[in-house]
């Protein structure tokens, strides 16, 4: 396991929002529970997760506005070979003014964030798009060449017309790939045999 993380504690997580949103930017927290698209707990059971404006302020408008908030990793140092990123994520947009008319993006860099790879879509519209905790995972090397710098990026948004948008994400882990052969003792040559050749 290079690196685990059920939100108890802060492991340096970042939270990056586009000038038009007014409201929903990531929250680590116990869900509050407000009953309007957004998770009435976290995934694992450990208690908090991150989620989108977690607040019952304002009769529980606090769902994403106006634009997009990303919630990225801390650097994951995948120098040593590919790996196999999972998590938990939840995602509603299927009640409001414009239902479902938006979408849930995970995506991966390799270079510390300065460009991404599209990993899954969530949304606009499909089962998962309406909550609901749901589980997904990839292999880094299948987008990105690992790297010293991989991060992790989770967006939610509201773009257009609004609508109630909530997102959440726990459980998330990193499991780096370790291939190691096994021979015969005495495979000198690492064929699988033990024979003439390994003399």
């Amino acid at each position: 396991v290079l690196f685990e993380d059920n939100f108890e504690t802060n492991l340096g997580w970042t939270v990056q929002n586009n000038p038009g949103l007014t409201d929903g930017a990531w929250d680590r927290g116990v869900p509050v529970n407000c009953n309007r698209g957004d998770p009435p707990s976290d995934y694992d059971g450990s208690g908090q997760c991150y989620l989108t404006d977690n607040s019952a302020a304002s009769g529980c408008n606090s769902d994403v506005d106006g634009g997009i908030t990303w919630l990225i990793s801390p650097p994951l140092n995948m120098s040593g070979g590919d790996g196999i990123v999972s998590y938990a994520r939840w995602y509603s947009n299927n009640f409001g003014n414009a239902p479902n008319a938006d979408t849930f993006v995970v995506a991966v860099s390799n270079n510390n964030g300065s460009t991404w790879v599209t990993v899954e879509t969530v949304g606009p519209t499909g089962p998962q798009a309406g909550g609901g905790w749901y589980t997904n995972s990839f292999r880094v090397g299948q987008f990105v060449s690992p790297t010293a710098q991989v991060r992790v990026r989770f967006e939610a948004s509201d773009l257009g017309d609004g609508s109630v948008v909530e997102a959440a994400v726990d459980a998330f882990r990193v499991v780096q790939i370790s291939c190691t052969p096994t021979f015969p003792l005495g495979d000198v040559n690492c064929d699988g045999e033990v024979n003439n050749f390994d003399i």
